[in-house]
């Protein structure tokens, strides 16, 4: 019946109300288009355009008047210009859609002819027998610009990546290789996609190193380590940047030395999203560096003999062999000897580094009671720390307890540590030592009350010639070998060596060895 369109309510509503209505319809719908982020143009069958809203002038460049009435192709470069009305009819009588109901990403033309990539996604409505079309357009020129420098840095880098020769290889937290450049490649024998997201980097490893320094981790974090993976990231995952030299095992089983750096990959709010490891092959260095000790062995030997002689004849003189000798001339020879051992002490130093890497150390391993080398230690250092005022105290809590060890070596091994703590510990302060049995080990500490060691120092302090500063070489002496030699006579013994530090408050190196059992 006329007037009456609709009820509501159960109520009749009249013709003016649904007018009013329809216009308030009409109105918000107006409102929608007219602000939304995206161009509306609809087109009847024939690729008329009907309207279009206040984005598409924005986007392409028209006014309404100008697009109202032409082929939408007006929008289109070529190829798609001259194709769309045949595509269109191709549509109507086919049914065969490529864009309709699909949508896709094209190219866009403005009015001044510059060509742009938009999204468009296109939908068909019918109205009755009349059929029509509605498209969506987004203007993608910044994201696709942004995609494209994404691209072009990705490329960049891959290639940087490539042509390093550097093994680089990141994995996802969890430790599955997501990167593997050329260079690991060749390095390892392994292809990228052989690996990528499929393995951990703990298969180019070898399974004995890693546990040995699973158990060494262990002990200076002070809470236990998983074996495998963690082992490898366990101090990037605290923050660390952590460097080691490790043996790697390429694909066809061959071992070569590699000194690898692992970090932490972080996104803003620091959050760990994976791990980069950098690893260096280092057989030529390796290489070099036994040259290098070849040459320092040799040249130390030829020196050894005449300073021993000249060590001896320095103390024959001293000692009155020659008669009485002023004390002027008492004085300069003092200096003379004191000066002459500490020669003889750098090259036995620099023998024992070259026996260490050359694998020629020989250790007479016996059971051996710990207390009693380190009451021995410990009365060959009394002199030494009288000189810097210092008191040694010894807490024994496992008096009976033995170990398997070389007397001479571990004695040295002692001497060393408690030297070290005597010179960096103000004068009329105390060096403890103290040793305990836990848990099928026997822990042996020397523990200073100095200033400690500085941060940037400690992935260092194992290594050959190393010193915390310069000006403590000329204050407190030293070659930088003892700790280098200390910890491989250690390790050589099945132990394990490490530090506790801070600063202000002092030191604590560590030394473990399994109890010997009868």
């Amino acid at each position: 019946m006329k007037g009456l369109l609709m009820q509501k309510n159960g109520k009749n509503t009249s013709e003016p109300q649904q007018t009013q209505a329809a216009q308030t319809s009409e109105a918000r719908l107006s409102a929608i288009l007219n602000n939304m982020v995206d161009g509306v143009i609809t087109i009847d069958q024939n690729g008329i355009i009907e309207s279009v809203n206040p984005r598409v002038e924005t986007i392409f460049g028209y006014s309404s008047e100008e697009l109202v009435g032409k082929n939408v192709n007006v929008l289109m470069p070529e190829p798609y210009h001259s194709e769309h009305d045949s595509y269109l009819q191709n549509y109507l009588k086919t049914g065969n859609a490529k864009i309709i109901g699909i949508g896709r990403q094209v190219m866009g033309r403005r009015k001044d002819g510059t060509e742009f990539p938009i999204d468009l996604a296109v939908s068909e409505v019918k109205l009755g027998n009349q059929r029509m079309f509605t498209g969506l357009v987004r203007d993608i020129s910044e994201r696709v610009a942004v995609e494209r420098q994404l691209q072009n840095t990705l490329a960049l880098q891959q290639a940087i990546l490539d042509s390093a020769n550097y093994a680089i290889i990141s994995t996802s937290p969890d430790g599955i290789i997501q990167t593997f450049n050329a260079a690991a490649e060749r390095m390892l024998g392994y292809t990228e996609e052989e690996v990528v997201g499929k393995v951990t980097p703990s298969i180019f490893h070898v399974p004995e190193e890693v546990a040995q320094r699973t158990t060494f981790l262990s002990e200076e974090l002070g809470e236990s380590v998983e074996k495998g993976f963690e082992t490898l990231v366990a101090k990037a995952r605290r923050g660390w940047v952590d460097e080691n030299e490790w043996t790697y095992i390429s694909k066809d089983g061959r071992r070569f030395p590699v000194l690898l750096s692992v970090t932490s990959l972080r996104n803003e709010p620091g959050e760990i999203t994976g791990y980069l490891g950098i690893g260096t092959d280092i057989t030529e260095r390796k290489k070099i560096d036994k040259i290098k000790s070849e040459f320092i062995s040799t040249v130390s030997h030829e020196l050894r003999t005449p300073l021993t002689s000249i060590r001896g004849s320095l103390g024959l003189i001293i000692g009155g062999a020659m008669g009485e000798i002023p004390a002027k001339a008492k004085q300069l020879l003092d200096i003379a000897n004191k000066n002459n051992e500490r020669l003889v002490h750098l090259i036995n130093e620099i023998l024992d580094i070259e026996k260490i890497e050359a694998d020629k150390m020989v250790l007479d391993i016996k059971p051996l009671n710990m207390t009693n080398l380190i009451e021995h230690a410990i009365e060959k250092t009394k002199g030494f720390a009288e000189q810097f005022q210092v008191n040694l105290v010894f807490h024994n809590e496992a008096p009976r307890v033995m170990v398997e060890a070389d007397h001479d070596r571990f004695i040295q091994v002692l001497t060393n540590l408690i030297s070290n703590a005597c010179k960096f510990s103000p004068q009329g302060e105390r060096v403890e030592i103290t040793s305990e049995y836990i848990d099928g080990w026997v822990r042996v500490s020397v523990a200073d009350h100095g200033e400690g060691i500085p941060d940037e120092f400690h992935e260092r302090i194992f290594q050959k010639f190393a010193q915390a500063d310069s000006s403590d070489t000329r204050q407190k002496g030293g070659t930088g070998l003892g700790l280098s030699i200390t910890k491989a006579i250690v390790e050589k013994q099945g132990g394990l060596i490490g530090f506790n530090t801070e600063p202000g408050v002092g030191t604590i190196f560590y030394l473990k060895l399994p109890a010997w059992q009868e």
